[in-house]
């Protein structure tokens, strides 16, 4: 019985011996180990451990178990090799999704960067909105000042009149004197010397304050005087616009010498209401023209023509409808002879 067990005891180390020595089986598990150790080496430093263990159990495989058993265990080797390299790829996996992570980071600094742009644009329209406020102000204090200047009903016809009486104070039944820039002529008689009245009469080297008119010819008068409007007129203080003025310009009949009026009636009470004119032109000596925009009474109480001592030219005197608003009156004694014209503006 001894000599049995002793004799199986040999034959296994024999097989054993066998099997280790074997030039299949083992050059195969060598070739698997050594493969296995080389990925292993390359991604994880911890494989030699695991080698070492795994020839641990080969030896003793090979003192109690048969060549099927050293198969069970180069399959074990090769299963805790594929797991220590799932482990190796995972975690590289997992190193790449943070740096993705760090990327999105930046991304977001870079959306921040776009809102502070947006804040910059911001500011901008603020600034437009203050300057439209200033406009605003600015159009404001135009039409105030606007506002506040009184409106005046009267013109003057003249584009750059002089004033010979203005509304600064009252003036009645008064004369000035005024220097023509040419002789002013009535029939071939003539000088620079000009006397102008509040009572609608333009008189040469002298002058009369009448106010009463009156036919002519009439001698209280100065020799040469010409009458637009002979009536009792006043220039009343503090009514805009009022007065008598004086202008020279060029026309269309050359260079010309105009008076105008613009004042009230002594009768009504009033400071405007009588407007017109008297005209001398230097080309054409001995011819007036007579401008009638606007009168109260329309001739029924004045007196309008020209008298040279016993010469005279009268239109009219004290009739009614005589002198309409935006009417003429031209009378030419150049010839010696009065030639008179009269119609519409």
């Amino acid at each position: 019985m001894y000599s049995k067990k002793l004799l199986s005891l040999t034959l296994s180390l024999f097989i054993a011996e066998a099997v280790v020595a074997s030039p299949c089986k083992p050059r195969t598990t060598t070739s698997v180990a050594s493969a296995t150790l080389s990925d292993t080496t390359t991604t994880i430093p911890s494989v030699p451990s695991t080698t070492e263990t795994t020839l641990a159990t080969i030896e003793t495989s090979a003192a109690s178990e048969t060549s099927e058993t050293e198969t069970e265990t180069s399959t074990t080797l090769l299963t805790s090799t594929t797991a220590a390299s799932a482990v190796d790829t995972t975690t590289t996996e997992e190193g790449t999704t943070k740096a993705d992570e760090t990327t999105t980071t930046v991304g977001e600094t870079t959306t921040t960067a776009a809102e502070t742009t947006a804040t910059t644009e911001t500011r901008t329209t603020i600034g437009d909105t203050t300057t439209t406020e200033a406009q605003t102000t600015t159009t404001a204090e135009a039409e105030t000042t606007t506002a506040g200047e009184p409106a005046c009903a009267q013109t003057f016809v003249l584009a750059n009149p002089t004033p010979i009486f203005d509304s600064e104070s009252t003036n009645d039944d008064s004369a000035r004197s005024v220097v023509a820039p040419f002789p002013i002529e009535v029939f071939g008689a003539g000088s620079t010397s000009v006397f102008v009245t509040t009572n609608g009469v333009i008189s040469l080297d002298d002058y009369s304050t009448s106010y009463a008119n009156n036919v002519l010819p009439f001698e209280n008068l100065p020799s040469i005087s010409i009458m637009p409007y002979w009536d009792d007129l006043i220039v009343r203080a503090g009514a805009c616009n009022t007065g008598i003025y004086y202008d020279v310009y060029e026309s269309e009949r050359g260079n010309t010498f105009t008076i105008e009026w613009q004042l009230g009636s002594i009768g009504l009470g009033a400071s405007t209401g009588e407007h017109f004119s008297a005209s001398f032109y230097e080309d054409f000596p001995g011819v007036v023209r007579f401008e009638y925009y606007q009168t109260t009474k329309h001739g029924s109480s004045a007196t309008v023509g020209l008298q040279n001592g016993q010469q005279y030219s009268q239109y009219s005197v004290n009739q009614d409808d005589s002198i309409p608003d935006q009417f003429y009156i031209v009378i030419d004694t150049s010839s010696g002879d009065a030639v008179t014209l009269s119609g519409s503006l």
